[in-house]
């Protein structure tokens, strides 16, 4: 588990887009958080750094988009379905085995339909940045946790990138009470 600070949305944007370039074919990328945390703006900067060139946009009414890139991406956000079968439904499964990076918006609302290796980025506003939740650069912090091999290897890739010690951030108390959520036990 690795805290991140994220002061501004142009530092939200260069983390994922450090991010972005070390996906590739088969990775998933949960990305969790409430409402106006922050988890477009992520995905957004994530799909530039895989090399999408086009307009990412948030796909809550479409429920997914699907990005040409030398990797392509396919982003989820299923904020309005209430079962996990809908999303079944969508074949979401079938995008794990089409060659490109899967990006899941709200994926904490059907944990049961990710594959148990994944890549999980937790972010929130900055605890004192809550008193101005309407503050469009407001800062943010984001836990990532890494289940599997793979991803434990990509996120120390991302945690050794040298443009992005600046953001590091040292687990608080209340990361770690939250880490717990996501990983288990000790």
């Amino acid at each position: 588990m690795t805290a991140w600070f994220l002061p501004t949305r142009s530092d939200t944007s260069r983390f994922g887009e450090a991010l972005g370039r070390r996906l590739g074919p088969g990775h998933i990328v949960a990305l969790i958080g409430d409402l106006g945390s922050g988890k477009t703006t992520l995905a957004k900067a994530i799909a530039n750094g895989i090399g999408v060139r086009s307009h990412v946009s948030s796909p809550t009414f479409g429920l997914i988009h699907e990005y040409a890139a030398p990797v392509p991406v396919f982003h989820f956000d299923p904020y309005r379905l209430e079962r996990s079968e809908e999303l079944a439904d969508l074949g979401f499964h079938e995008f794990f085995d089409r060659g490109g990076v899967v990006l899941v918006e709200w994926a904490d609302k059907f944990p049961d339909l990710l594959p148990t290796e994944h890549l999980m980025l937790r972010i929130d506003l900055d605890a004192e940045a809550m008193m101005d939740a309407m503050q469009e650069d407001a800062p943010r912090r984001l836990l990532a946790a890494a289940t599997g091999e793979i991803y434990a290897t990509l996120l120390a890739d991302v945690q050794k990138d040298s443009t992005l010690q600046d953001l590091l951030a040292p687990m608080t108390e209340t990361a770690y009470a939250v880490s717990r959520q996501y990983s288990g036990p000790d």
